[in-house]
Formats: structure tokens, C-alpha cells, sequence
């Protein structure tokens, strides 16, 4: 029994590999030839194979398990984020205002309290706290109840709201969690709604971020963020502290904190609780009712005649209550533990046959959201070896952020992990973890998340010479697209890292460096052969020596040599420049760990930008309408990108391990679980996003006509294709600005059109989401 159940499981990887959905990467006569191999010769690789799987049903599970460690590794990005909220005046100053009760609305609209996360030990440690303000004293709150609190504010006239994280995070990624929400930190303009404020927290022994920085501007000349983003008034000098700005730790871009009714400057890397700024009403949905805290806000009237509130907001921005609002309890308050929805599987494979008839791991984000149909948003599967949950319901999603480790730990593929391992590599920020990530990723998040638009000249230097290289093709179908695409992200790369000006100044010599025209086709070759070795165990296909072990230990070996040959080659046209390479040395990073950690960045962009950007044009192709409105407005192209990367995430899962026992959706989650979070099938819910298998750029826009939220999003966290917190994707400005400025030039002079409209393209797994074909369009001159 058990050898036929390997027998179909190996005829069914025969079948996928030498199927049209086996993957292809290349046109070479090389691989061709591979391709041609008959059933026949196929079935010898995988009678080994065969003989592998039969061993461990006789030694037991050890050989196994030792697969299943390699797999439990995996992407674990982000800071806990806990985010609690008060609701405040920006209007008038309340003298006395004290602090609110905190308080949760549950499912039955109940009101309780939560329980006191803070030990004895913890409060010791707050009554303590040396404040920034040296010897000024903190001004101890008005005892006040929640109703006398209300009063102040409906006297007040409180027309903003605020919400406060309790726990700690950098600057930078306290910026990015509000971008997830189309928010941003708070910028907090007056004395009375600075006092105000801190009269309303629940701890005043600690600092909060605001939107205000220096980033940018002459060193101590800080300014405000508007809440679209843009620099607004500049901070005046009456709000700051004694001694303030003073360029905390003489850090060269700080952000501004906000302690004791005074504002500080501390090093933007600090972390600290945060601000964030919402609209004051129906920001939020009906459907969030029950997660919600009672926000201390005056009531929006359009809401309280429809039957809703003012303050509805998703549960990953309640108060820290731990897990009490998840645990489902019994008539006499004994935990009820729900364990989440399974589908039946073998012993040992699990659901691995439902799988492979599905399309096999090509197919898993189909598979994935055939899952969540039939199971909900929140359900436990074995595919093979590996034990997995996989959560689709945006708001838990973040909840899963929030259950995250205190050291994010990144977890490639096996192959991957492999070749470092025999051939002795230290590799870059993406293999990193631990204290080692932590020191370089301090220093890299100034460099690669900075705020001065750094990232512009270099990107729009190599979008021209692309946009030339397509003039001679105009009318005609774009020859090697896919190609150009490789070729155009990793000189963007290569321009970024010796900055704008050192660029325009060296292009032709640079451009005829060694390697420089074969780089990003090694790029494109490792993840193609990566993708092959995801149907075996990488240390089977090395040991029984498979050609596509071989071609990968090949793929790989180049790749990584040629990159690291490139970062040396480009130090003599870095120096004195801009760039990326130039701010690493200063910024005291050695010239061996530089190398490593751009040669990855080479890798790891080539491919995710080069990907983003085929789905882009095929999507603004197939919709002309949607396209013309984007020519015409090109603020839109940002909802274009981000519609892009909704409805084709080059990353279809974000995967998660959860250190300690969690509640996702009332589910009982094991300590050390794999979290799969299905971006595929989130980005496409209609609860998250109205009508959402349509292109539609406006859905991203604010909705005027309320003033409030967005035309077509009521869940943002059903897209975060870059991930969120410390561990979120590094280069994700750079990818934006190099994506805005290459379809800025290219719209601005061409019409986007498909060679056959009629013919469909869908997302296939190869590493990441890759078209199933090579995408047929032509540039069309505008009149």
C-alpha cells in the first residue's frame, strides 16, 4: 500500500516535469535537449527517488525529519507591533484631561477590562526611567473617569483621532506601517494638542515617534509631515525641550519624539511607541464592530444615524489585551480550545496528492485559495513533510506581525542554504540573522529607506537609455522582454550604488566593465534553476547527482562571483559620489561585508523588480481605459503598482513561526507553528477590496466624497507585497522609484498594447510569480 501510494506520487512529479507546466527558463539548445528526454529516461531519476522515500518508511522518520527542519525555516519579518488608541482635541488645550480607562467592545458589545500586562518587576522599571528631560518633572495626569474625560473632549471639539503602539519600534518601520494604512505618524502642531495628548496617555515614562525629521533638509532644520506625505510647516522652536534639536548620538538624519509635553530629537534606528493620525470619522468599516476600543472621539452624526460609530478601526490597531478577545470561553469561563478547519490527508504525505493534481507547487497559490473556499480564512494543512497554517483574513494577518519573535529569522531555500553550506559563503542581509542582521540592517535602513528622493537621478538616467533601446521596436512586439527587463533593474542597481551624478559621468565605461552585460542574465538563471530543485530535496538531487542540481550549483556559482566582481569594479567611479557604496564605507561598514551585501541586493532585486514590472504592462495593456486615465494623471501610477503587485504579488505567501502558543481568529496556534499568510488570496477578497478582480488605480485614491478612507479598499492589509517592520523588504523604495520613472517616460511616449488581447496570461510559481508565457506587447508611438 504505501509503495503505490509513492508509486503515484512519482509518476505525478514525471508527469509535471515533463509537462508544459514544467518550468523553462531559457531558449538554449542546452536546455532544450533536457526537455526532450523521454518518460522513460525521467523515470530512472525518480526510481532513485523512489528508493529514497521507500528508505525512510524503513529507518523510521529521522531522514524526514531532518527535511522537515530545513522547511520549518523560514521569512520572519517585522517588529511586534501592538497598537493601542486615544482619541484627542487638536483644537483648544484641555488643562486636566486625564487618562481614558482602556476599554474593548466585544463581539457582543460588551464592555470590559482588559488584564494588566505589566509585572511588579515591569512597574519598577517605568517608576525608574530616566526621561530624556533631565531634571524637568513629568506632570502626573488628572485623575479623571472616562466620562468626565468625554466631556472635556466633546467641549473641546475633537475632531481628530489619534492611535498610540504600545510596544517599540525604529522610526522607519513605525513609517511603513502607516503607509500600509494610508496613514501617516502624526504631526502635532500646537502646545494644547501636545499637552493634550500626553495628558491622555496611559504611561508617561516613555517617548513617542511623531511625523516630524530632519530628512533631507540642512542638519537641525525639522519639519512636519502633511498627512499626504509631503513636507508641511517647519517645527517651531517653542515646542522643543531644554537644549533641543541637539542631534541625539550625532546620528546625520534624526526624528522627532515626543516626551513630557516636550519634543526631542533621538536617532531615527531608536525604538519607540509611535503616533499615527486617522480621519475622525468611519475611517473603518460596520463589519470591524467588534474590534474595536471605545475611542474617547466625538461621534460622527452620518454614522450614528446609519446605526455605526466613529471609530471603527481593524484589531491590529486595538489595545494589547494578549489573547483575550480570541479565546472562546465556555457558560463558566473555561477556555474552549478550537483547533482551526484540516483537509484529510495520507500518513507521512499528507495532502501532497491533492496538491500535484492541482498543478503541483506551479500551482500552490491556486491550491491555496481552493483551501480557503472550502475551509475559511484560517485553516491547517500537511503537505508532505512540512505542517503548515495558512490565514487569508487581512486584519489576522497582522495580528500574525504582531505574534512575531524579538529577532526576526529569514529561512531560504534549501538549495540555497545548501551551497553556502558546502562551499563555506557568507552571504548578504537576506541569509543573515540574529545580531549579525541587526547591526547591518541598522545600518543599511538609513541608506536604502532614506527620504531625499536619492534614488531618482539613477533611475531615471536608466529608464531614458531603455525607453531609447524600444524606440527602434516602436509598432512592433518588444523582442526579449522578460530580458530587457533583467538587464534594466540591475543596472538601476549598479547606477544607485555609485549614485546619479558618478553615473552619468562614467556610463560608457562602466557599461563595459567586465561581466556587466552577462550579470543579469546569471541573475535570471539562478532563480530559474532554483525553481526546479522545489519538487526534490536539495540534498537528494546532489547526492543521486541530478543534471538540475548541477546547473544550479552552476547558475549559482557564477551568479555570486559575478556580482561580488562587480561591487570591486565599481569602488574607483563610487568615490566622492552619492550612492549606496559610498554611504556603506562611511557609514563604517568593512569592504568584504559590503561586497556580500550588494552582491545579494544584485540578486534579490534582479529578479522581484524584473517581475513586477512584466505585470504591470500586461495589466496596463489589457486596460486601456485604466491606462489612458494614468497617462492623463500620473499621480495615479502609484494605485497602478499597487494594483499590480495586488492581483500578481510576486510573493504569493508571506510565511511566519510563531515562538510561543497564539490565538489567530479564536484558532489555538502551537508554539513554533509555520504561518503561510496568502497574499494570492487576500489581495482578490471582495470583503477587502470592491470588485477585485478588476484593474482599477482610483481604488487607492481618497475617497473625496466622503472624506474619509478609500474608493475601493476597505482592508489595505489584503496587500503588503514588501512586508512590514524591521524585517520588511529593504529595497523597496528603490523598486517603486525605478518602476515610477520607467512608466513615467514610457507612457508619456507610448501607447502599451497586446499583440493578442485575446490571449489570457496567468501567474505560474517558479520561486516567484512569473508569467506562464512570454508576453507578447508593443510600444505604440502617442500622436
Amino acid at each position: 500500500m504505501q509503495r503505490t501510494v509513492f508509486a503515484f506520487i512519482l509518476l505525478a512529479f514525471i508527469s509535471q516535469t515533463s509537462s508544459t507546466h514544467a518550468p523553462s527558463c531559457s531558449d538554449n539548445v542546452a536546455t532544450q535537449k533536457y526537455f526532450a528526454k523521454t518518460h522513460a529516461q525521467l523515470a530512472d531519476y525518480f526510481r532513485t527517488i523512489e528508493t529514497y522515500f521507500i528508505s525512510v518508511l524503513t529507518v523510521g522518520n529521522q531522514r524526514l525529519n531532518k527535511v522537515d527542519e530545513n522547511l520549518e525555516k523560514v521569512l520572519q519579518l517585522l517588529n511586534r507591533l501592538s497598537i493601542s488608541q486615544a482619541a484627542i482635541s487638536t483644537e483648544k488645550e484641555a488643562p486636566g484631561a486625564g487618562e481614558p480607562t482602556n476599554l474593548v467592545l466585544t463581539d457582543d458589545q460588551e464592555i470590559i477590562k482588559p488584564p494588566k500586562l505589566v509585572s511588579v518587576e515591569e512597574d519598577a522599571e517605568i517608576q525608574d526611567y530616566e526621561s530624556p528631560l533631565g531634571n524637568e518633572t513629568m506632570e502626573a495626569p488628572t485623575n479623571q473617569t472616562e466620562e468626565e474625560a468625554e466631556l472635556v473632549l466633546e467641549e473641546k471639539q475633537v475632531n481628530h483621532n489619534y492611535y498610540f503602539s504600545e510596544e517599540v519600534n525604529t522610526w522607519y518601520a513605525a513609517e511603513e506601517f502607516c503607509e500600509s494604512l494610508n496613514l501617516t505618524l502624526a504631526s502635532i502642531k500646537s502646545e494644547a494638542e501636545i499637552r493634550l495628548l500626553w495628558d491622555l496617555l496611559p504611561h508617561k515614562g516613555e517617548c513617542y515617534w511623531t511625523g516630524g525629521s530632519d530628512f533631507g533638509r540642512v542638519p537641525g532644520q525639522f519639519y512636519w509631515r502633511d498627512p499626504d506625505g509631503s513636507p508641511g510647516e517647519r517645527v517651531e522652536q517653542r515646542f522643543w525641550g531644554v537644549g533641543q534639536p541637539s542631534n541625539y548620538d550625532k546620528h546625520s538624519s534624526t526624528c522627532i519624539v515626543i516626551c513630557g509635553k516636550k519634543l526631542f530629537d533621538f536617532s531615527c534606528l531608536d525604538s519607540v511607541n509611535y503616533f499615527i493620525f486617522a480621519p475622525p470619522c468611519c475611517f473603518f468599516t460596520d463589519s470591524r464592530r467588534s474590534m474595536l476600543n471605545k475611542v474617547l472621539a466625538k461621534t460622527c452624526p452620518r454614522c450614528t444615524a446609519s446605526g455605526g460609530s466613529s471609530s471603527f478601526i481593524p484589531r491590529r490597531l486595538r489595545a494589547t489585551i494578549s489573547h483575550a478577545a480570541d479565546i472562546t470561553r465556555d457558560a463558566v469561563g473555561v477556555e474552549v480550545v478550537r483547533e482551526p478547519p484540516a483537509p484529510r490527508g495520507l500518513p507521512l504525505v499528507g495532502t501532497t496528492l491533492s496538491l500535484l493534481l492541482r498543478g503541483s507547487t506551479a500551482q500552490l497559490h491556486r491550491y491555496a485559495d481552493f483551501r480557503h473556499k472550502q475551509l475559511g480564512p484560517v485553516y491547517r494543512e500537511s503537505i508532505g513533510p512540512v505542517d503548515a497554517y495558512f490565514v487569508a483574513e487581512p486584519l489576522e494577518m497582522r495580528r500574525v506581525f504582531q505574534l512575531e519573535g524579538k529577532h526576526p529569522r529569514n529561512t531560504l531555500p534549501e538549495a540555497w542554504m545548501l551551497y553556502n553550506e558546502l562551499y563555506g559563503c557568507k552571504r548578504g542581509l537576506l541569509f543573515m540573522n540574529g545580531e549579525e542582521w541587526l547591526h547591518f540592517r541598522r545600518i543599511m535602513n538609513p541608506i536604502m529607506l532614506r527620504d531625499d528622493n536619492a534614488f531618482e537621478e539613477p533611475c531615471r538616467l536608466v529608464a531614458a537609455d531603455l525607453v531609447s533601446s524600444w524606440r527602434q521596436h516602436a509598432n512592433k512586439q518588444v523582442p526579449r522582454l522578460e530580458q530587457s527587463l533583467y538587464q534594466w533593474s540591475t543596472e538601476v542597481l549598479v547606477a544607485s550604488l555609485v549614485g546619479g551624478s558618478k553615473y552619468k559621468e562614467n556610463v560608457a565605461a562602466i557599461r563595459q566593465l567586465p561581466g556587466m552585460q552577462r550579470l543579469s542574465e546569471q541573475v535570471r538563471q539562478v532563480f530559474c534553476e532554483s525553481a526546479k530543485l522545489s519538487l526534490l530535496p536539495a540534498r537528494l538531487a546532489r547526492a543521486i547527482k541530478l543534471p538540475a542540481w548541477s546547473r544550479f550549483e552552476l547558475a549559482v556559482g557564477h551568479a555570486v562571483h559575478g556580482a561580488s566582481a562587480m561591487v570591486l569594479d565599481l569602488l574607483p567611479y563610487s568615490r566622492g559620489g552619492d550612492g549606496m557604496l559610498d554611504r556603506m564605507l562611511a557609514a563604517g561598514v568593512e569592504l568584504k561585508d559590503a561586497v556580500r551585501i550588494i552582491a545579494d541586493l544584485i540578486l534579490a532585486a534582479g529578479d522581484t523588480s524584473a517581475v513586477t514590472m512584466q505585470w504591470t504592462l500586461y495589466l496596463l495593456a489589457k486596460n486601456p481605459e485604466a491606462q489612458e486615465r494614468a497617462y492623463k494623471d500620473p499621480s495615479l501610477l502609484r494605485g497602478v503598482l499597487k494594483e499590480s503587485m495586488r492581483l500578481y504579488p510576486v510573493a504569493p505567501f508571506l510565511t511566519r513561526i510563531l515562538p510561543e502558543e497564539s490565538r489567530i481568529s479564536g484558532y489555538r496556534i502551537p508554539a513554533m507553528s509555520l504561518v503561510l499568510l496568502s497574499l494570492f488570496t487576500s489581495g482578490r477578497d471582495a470583503k477587502s477590496f470592491r470588485d477585485p478582480l478588476r484593474f482599477w488605480p482610483e481604488r487607492w485614491s481618497r475617497n473625496t466624497a466622503q472624506k474619509t478612507g478609500l474608493l475601493g479598499v476597505t482592508q489595505a492589509s489584503g496587500a503588503i507585497p514588501f512586508g512590514l517592520g524591521a524585517r520588511s523588504c529593504i529595497g523597496r523604495k528603490l523598486a517603486e522609484t525605478q518602476i515610477f520613472e520607467l512608466l513615467t517616460q514610457l507612457m508619456s511616449e507610448f501607447k502599451i498594447e497586446l499583440v493578442n488581447p485575446k490571449k489570457e496570461v496567468d501567474i505560474v510559481l517558479k520561486m516567484v510569480s512569473v508569467p506562464n508565457q512570454p508576453l507578447a506587447i508593443r510600444f505604440v508611438p502617442r500622436k
